[in-house]
């Protein structure tokens, strides 16, 4: 029964809206109960923040199933330590625990109107994000959240990511975890990737063709691998 299950709560990517959260939510409501987070432009620029911003939104949820997307990993991880038995798995998706690019540093200096301008950039968006043979109707809308974001959020979540510093924690969870890979994810650099299997000691790993918008480009394909991992979690001696 849904009512028995766990809440799947959905942790954005880079926007913060959840906004691009709405093909994946179709496919989720009626089948399991969910929340989706979004973050405020003004939370301070710290992992620990973000978990705890997170934390307050689920209230008195006790027992969750964290899915986080991209720029939302390292702070799922830290939260799944800070809830420790509430959490009863974790899906990081597209995502990693160490800095995510050698670039992020740079780009975290770069002025803000000129990230707010390369946010808009859409052969940027189709290269890096959502693939080149996406829809229009996804590249407007993730020109579209990008849009609303500012130069100074940009720059203030980029910094999160230079040294996110999620690996040793990421080690110490015992809960089941599951890793959503794009196999073409032109965003992270190849390592990030493959530095967040060796860390997710024990993870199932389930690469999907798709670019790093693997949630808005192919929703579909995820919710059935993620249905498929938590069914037969359920089915295990010590379910969910």
């Amino acid at each position: 029964m849904e009512a028995d299950r766990p809440t799947l709560v959905l942790m954005p990517g880079l926007d913060g809206s959840g906004a691009l959260f709405a093909a994946f939510e179709k496919l989720i409501a009626g089948n399991w109960k969910y929340q989706s987070i979004r973050y405020p432009a003004d939370l301070p620029s710290r992992v620990d923040a973000y978990a705890a911003h997170v934390e307050r939104a689920i209230g008195a949820e006790h027992r969750v199933i964290l899915l986080a997307e991209s720029f939302s990993g390292p702070i799922a991880i830290r939260l799944a330590a800070r809830l420790s038995e509430r959490v009863k798995a974790l899906v990081l998706c597209a995502s990693f625990a160490t800095r995510p690019h050698l670039l992020v540093r740079w780009a975290s200096h770069v002025p803000q109107a000129l990230l707010s301008g390369m946010a808009r950039q859409r052969w940027a968006l189709r290269w890096f994000c959502v693939g080149r043979h996406a829809p229009g109707s996804l590249l407007d809308a993730v020109e579209a959240e990008l849009s609303r974001l500012s130069g100074n959020t940009i720059k203030r979540r980029l910094q999160m990511l230079i040294a996110p510093d999620a690996a040793t924690t990421l080690l110490q969870l015992e809960l089941p975890v599951l890793l959503l890979q794009p196999n073409q994810d032109r965003l992270l650099d190849p390592w990030a990737p493959r530095r967040l299997e060796k860390l997710a000691r024990g993870a199932r790993i389930e690469r999907l063709d798709g670019p790093h918008f693997l949630l808005q480009a192919q929703p579909q394909a995820c919710w059935r691998k993620i249905v498929d991992w938590l069914t037969l979690l359920s089915a295990q001696p010590a379910p969910y």
